[in-house]
């Protein structure tokens, strides 16, 4: 969008809004909504931090509070007990954390993981797909 208008963005204006959005199109979308919304016609990464600290204040309401409400309550369980500890985290960790069983975790992992809510970095581990999930979680505590 950037390249085919009149305004112009800095390089690393652009690689930190790719960063902070996690590559999360939602995310690349409203970041770059609110840097955008600048006015300015060449965008330096200051201005970009400046939209990206806006967009920040309601990624909660407007994308994971959606999220959240449809989830099951054990479902919320899980998210809330993995927002807890540190992340990409360990199976047992979090096992020891909510207290299911491996089945059981198992199971709502695979739940959450076919909704694009966790997913697995590497054998044994889990982690939130959605950038700003777990510090939002973590506030609402």
């Amino acid at each position: 969008t950037f390249e085919a208008s009149e305004k112009k963005i800095a390089e690393d204006a652009v690689c930190f809004i790719a960063e902070k959005s996690g590559g999360f199109p939602y995310l690349v979308q409203l970041l770059g909504y609110e840097v955008w919304e600048s006015h300015k016609s060449k965008i330096s990464l200051k201005d970009a931090k400046k939209g990206v600290a806006k967009a920040e204040t309601y990624i909660g309401s407007s994308l994971i509070e959606l999220i959240i409400q449809d989830l099951s309550p054990v479902d919320k369980e899980f998210v809330y007990g993995l927002a807890k500890i540190k992340t990409p985290a360990k199976i047992g960790a979090l096992i020891s954390r909510i207290g299911f069983d491996s089945n059981k975790l198992n199971q709502y992992r695979r739940r959450l993981n076919r909704e694009g809510i966790v997913y697995s970095p590497e054998r044994g581990y889990i982690d939130f797909v959605i950038p700003y999930m777990k510090e939002y979680l973590n506030a609402g505590a």
